[in-house]
Parts: structure tokens; C-alpha cells; sequence
């Protein structure tokens, strides 16, 4: 029980994150394609140093963010890889607590092999967290490009 609230605190901490990558990585993006579609404007005013300068802090950040990213993704999966050996340890504690510290041979041996069973699905419950966290800031993007306003032939043409 204590691990789903530390795997939820970090699967929120990932989203968080992975949300202001998302805007660094946009602005980023708009950016190098408006240097490309004004190529000929920049050269003819000799702005290229401005703009591979706006480019390059965009990207600056968007490093400093995923870099933010990764080192949550790796706390996150050390709990993850650590939360079977956890719980493991943790019902060993309580059998001992609740059976006045009598623990023989046959009960370890056929509680770790039940626990051996739960290993997969407990391992894979805090991946899936942090999929439906990175699935939910996905969802909520392509949403608010499906929602926005769709542009008139007469703005592009």
C-alpha cells in the first residue's frame, strides 16, 4: 500500500513534465518551421544568427526538460522494479507480526511462490500508471487540436 501512492506521486511528476516538454517541443518545432518558410526573407536580412539563436534555446529547454523527464522515468521504474520485492518483504513482516514470529519452511516457501505469481501484475501495474498518465497528456492534445477552429482558405492562400 505504500508504493501506489509513491508510483502515482511520480506517474503525476512524469505527466507534469512530459506536458511542458510537449509545449518546449511545439515552440521548438513552430519555430524551425518558420525559419524554413521564410528561408528566403531570413538570408535577404541576414537574420539567421537571431533565429538559430531562438531555435537553439528552445532546444536548450526542451534537453533541461526531458533530461527532468528521464530522471523521473528512472526513479519510476526503480519503484517499479522494486515494489515485488517490496511487497514480498512487507507480508513476511506482517505474518510475522500476526503469527507471534513463527515462520517455517513450508509457509515461506508456498507464500513466495504465490508472490512469485503476483510478481508480473505488480510489476506491471505501475507501467501501466505511467502509460495512462503519458496516454491521458496525449488524449487532452490531439482533443484541443480537434476542437480548435479550423482555418479559412482565404487565411492561407
Amino acid at each position: 500500500f505504500v508504493m501506489v501512492p509513491l508510483t502515482n506521486f511520480v506517474a503525476q511528476k512524469i505527466k507534469a513534465v512530459q506536458k511542458e516538454v510537449m509545449k518546449i517541443k511545439d515552440e521548438r518545432i513552430r519555430s524551425t518551421g518558420e525559419a524554413i518558410s521564410s528561408m528566403k526573407v531570413i538570408k535577404l536580412y541576414g537574420w539567421e544568427a537571431a533565429f538559430r539563436e531562438k531555435i537553439c534555446d528552445a532546444r536548450d529547454e526542451e534537453l533541461k526538460l526531458l533530461r527532468t523527464y528521464v530522471l523521473w522515468r528512472a526513479v519510476g521504474r526503480t519503484l517499479w522494479t522494486a515494489t515485488p520485492i517490496v511487497v514480498t518483504l512487507c507480508t513476511f513482516a506482517a505474518f510475522i507480526v500476526f503469527q507471534n514470529g513463527t515462520l517455517d519452511a513450508a509457509t515461506a516457501f508456498t507464500s513466495l511462490t504465490l508472490l512469485n505469481i503476483l510478481r508480473f501484475p505488480l510489476a506491471m501495474l505501475p507501467n501501466i500508471l505511467n502509460s495512462s498518465m503519458e496516454a491521458a497528456v496525449s488524449l487532452r492534445r490531439i482533443s484541443l487540436f480537434f476542437e480548435s477552429n479550423e482555418l479559412h482558405k482565404e487565411s492561407y492562400i
